[in-house]
């Protein structure tokens, strides 16, 4: 939803943890066996509003994820037309990412928006 937010209004910047390209994407993975396309209300397709924003974004994605495999940060990554910057977070899955690497995140997170300040 952030980057939804971010095509929609202008914002300094989007930081993203454990992103997708679309919850569709995501469900289809899961559950290749069902036709997830007409099951699901609302798709929530992040690579098209990543495609419509130009807000600068950092996203951070444990490699171990399974909820939200890490191949679909480093395709979001792509879709986005401004700077975009992925960290693959080693040895972390979807919900220990900010506790296991609290102090890369933070670091990087200080960096990103000093810079979206100006």
């Amino acid at each position: 939803m952030a980057t939804w937010v971010a095509s929609q209004t202008p914002v300094s910047g989007l930081i993203l943890i454990s992103t997708y390209t679309a919850i569709v994407d995501v469900a289809r993975h899961h559950y290749p066996w069902l036709p997830v396309q007409y099951l699901l209300r609302h798709r929530f397709e992040a690579s098209v509003w990543a495609s419509e924003t130009t807000t600068p974004a950092i996203l951070f994605h444990g490699i171990e994820d399974d909820i939200i495999p890490i191949k679909f940060a480093r395709k979001q990554v792509k879709n986005f037309r401004s700077d975009a910057e992925l960290f693959e977070i080693e040895q972390c899955g979807h919900n220990d990412i900010i506790n296991t690497e609290k102090m890369l995140i933070k670091k990087e997170i200080n960096h990103f928006v000093s810079a979206a300040r100006g």
